[in-house]
This record gives structure tokens, C-alpha cells and sequence, in this order.
């Protein structure tokens, strides 16, 4: 019920893959984690799949592929370091626990749709060193529920238009821990706004 590592690190330069009754699938953990010439990956039937973590971690895709996530309680560190991603479709987050690191290093991202995630808890570093991404809209509550944001823009030097970003679960929030090294905090617009000092 897992392709844990089944297909990576044995087959580093694999462009495409190819699967089969993906219905059965319960969890794509480091599913392709380390296939780093791997550029498309198919639309199977991911949805009994609970677990996605790592499992396009630094992979060549430039689409986030159009999966079933209604199931899923992890999303940590799913597309981390795919340094080519363009875009991402607008994915089920309403059970998902852990955002960690889910877009971290994704350097070519420029704009983002995040889905309502009523469950979530831990979204530290979810968009750190994603240097080109200029815009994140968050729908319903977002993130809100989230007790860790530690680091969440790290280094997203280029972000200017964040919308409806809420806080109201955050134990552990600073403008030092969520913008980083932002160099322009004042033009980010929130919806509703967080604080004076990064919203206007």
C-alpha cells in the first residue's frame, strides 16, 4: 500500500513514471524523494493516500500533479527543494496536520493558492527560501489553527501581497520568526491584517 522509496534513490534519472491500481495506495512517503531529473509524475488515484510527505521532495516537476488529497494528514516537506515548480494546483487541505516545510526552497514558485486547513498545527517553514514567490492567498481560515509558524516567509525576499494570513493559534509568533529577512514587510498586504508592523 506504500511506493516508500520504491522507485528513488535506484533510479535517479528517471523522467517519467508509470503506475497501476493506485487506488490500493494508503501512502506515497518518500514515494520519489531524490529523483532529481524525474519532471511529471501521473494523476493516479491518490485517495486513500494519507501520507504525502517527502514524496516529490527535489524532484524536476514544474506542475504539482492533480491528486486526490481529501485523505491526507501530512503534506510535510512534499515538494521541498523542487527548485523547477511552477505551479500548484488548489489541493484538499481539511485534514491535514502538518504543513512543514511543504514548498520550502521551491525558488521558481512566483504565486499560491493555499486551501482551507482546519486541522493543521505545525506550519513552520512552509515557504522558506522560496526566493521568486511575490504572492500567497490563503481561502477560509488558512493556516489560523496552526500553533507553529516559526519561520514560515524565511527568506521569501520577494513576498508582497499575502492574503487573509491569520495568527489567532500561533504560540510562537514574532516578525523575526515568520518575515525573516523580508526586505520590504511594509508593502504585505493582509486580509485581515496581522499586525501594523507587516500589514497596511
Amino acid at each position: 500500500n506504500s511506493l516508500y522509496r520504491i522507485v528513488c534513490p535506484a533510479a535517479r534519472k528517471l523522467r517519467q513514471f508509470i503506475y497501476q491500481d493506485a487506488g490500493l495506495l494508503t501512502s506515497l512517503y518518500y514515494a520519489w524523494q531524490g529523483c532529481t531529473e524525474l519532471e511529471s509524475v501521473p494523476n493516479i488515484d491518490t485517495s486513500n493516500v494519507t501520507d504525502f510527505q517527502y514524496s516529490l521532495h527535489s524532484t524536476a516537476i514544474r506542475q504539482g500533479p492533480n491528486w486526490d488529497t481529501s485523505s491526507s494528514t501530512t503534506f510535510k516537506a512534499m515538494f521541498a527543494a523542487c527548485r523547477f515548480l511552477e505551479k500548484v494546483p488548489e489541493y484538499d487541505y481539511s485534514s491535514v496536520t502538518d504543513l512543514s516545510s511543504m514548498f520550502s526552497a521551491c525558488e521558481n514558485l512566483k504565486s499560491l493558492k493555499v486551501g482551507n486547513a482546519p486541522n493543521v498545527t505545525n506550519a513552520s517553514s512552509m515557504f522558506s527560501r522560496c526566493a521568486s514567490l511575490a504572492s500567497i492567498a490563503f481561502t477560509g481560515g488558512g493556516v489560523s489553527t496552526a500553533t507553529n509558524l516559526s519561520s514560515i516567509f524565511y527568506y521569501c525576499h520577494k513576498l508582497s501581497v499575502l492574503q487573509n494570513f491569520r495568527t489567532n493559534s500561533a504560540t510562537n509568533l514574532s516578525s523575526s520568526t515568520i518575515i525573516g529577512n523580508i526586505n520590504t514587510p511594509t508593502s504585505i498586504l493582509c486580509t485581515p491584517s496581522i499586525t501594523a508592523a507587516l500589514c497596511i
